[in-house]
């Protein structure tokens, strides 16, 4: 399911990034035929062209392999000692992610994130997933304020 949407993503930028070169050759035509044509050189209107189109690639680069912006875990500020990227392995446990999915979503490998999960039931003195997000949500419970009526 998640190999679908990386296509379809995939595909959508790739229809945008030819749409971008479509309309710069438009535009190169267009200046080329006013004005520029007799100032400058062929040279110049492929070194504008290969800056511009590296620029769009990297912009394009950064937005697939931009690590999960900073996944707020639900558990911050805890009182386990959990590192942050603990918290975050934790909340998307509690997400119900296998460690497979988990790996995927935070660009990391799953011996990577067998490690941050053996880590958390360490800390939290628990065996099983699910009891590290109960442990952790009774925590969040009793760390909230009693709502006053």
């Amino acid at each position: 399911m998640k190999l679908s949407k990386a296509i379809k993503c995939f595909s959508t930028i790739w229809i945008w990034y030819g749409l971008a070169i479509a309309w710069l050759l438009i535009l190169l035509n267009v200046l080329q035929y006013h004005y520029l044509s007799t100032h400058l050189s062929i040279e110049l209107y492929l070194s504008i062209c290969v800056c511009i189109f590296t620029l769009i690639g990297i912009w394009i680069a950064s937005s697939f392999y931009r690590s999960t912006p900073e996944l707020r875990a639900t558990f911050s500020g805890n009182g386990f000692n959990l590192t942050d990227r603990e918290q975050v392995v934790l909340s998307l446990i509690s997400e119900g992610l296998s460690n497979d999915e988990i790996a995927e979503k935070l660009s990391i490998s799953i011996h990577t994130v067998k490690s941050h999960v053996s880590n958390i039931f360490t800390k939290m003195d628990v065996k099983r997933r699910t009891q590290a997000v109960k442990k952790a949500q009774l925590y969040l419970a009793m760390q909230s304020p009693i709502p006053s009526s």
